[in-house]
């Protein structure tokens, strides 16, 4: 079975690390969430990070959980070189514990 962990240095790539702003879908979807400042939100799926990270730069306290142990060895590397506070979690979503 093929997993993120396969492709993950290739996936970080293709998502790239610009800002969540530049994104033209991203400005919907920020519009439908509404103020995120102060709220707890998880990530679910988080993949490198880049939505956990631009949830944390909005004032969100971030969790971020996902499968891929080299994605999240990915997005705690950039959480590393610049600290939002977010934390990761290796889990599988179709098994979560409280």
């Amino acid at each position: 079975m093929k997993t993120y962990d396969d492709i993950a240095e290739w996936y970080d790539q293709w998502i790239g690390a610009h800002a969540m702003r530049e994104d033209p879908f991203f400005s919907a979807l920020e519009a439908l969430m509404g103020e995120v400042s102060g709220q707890r939100i998880c990530d679910l799926a988080c993949g490198q990070g880049r939505a956990a990270r631009h949830l944390a730069e909005l004032g969100a306290h971030v969790v971020g959980v996902d499968l891929s142990v080299k994605l999240l060895a990915i997005a705690r590397h950039h959480e590393e070189v610049e600290p939002r506070g977010i934390e990761y979690m290796q889990a599988d979503a179709r098994s979560l514990d409280d």
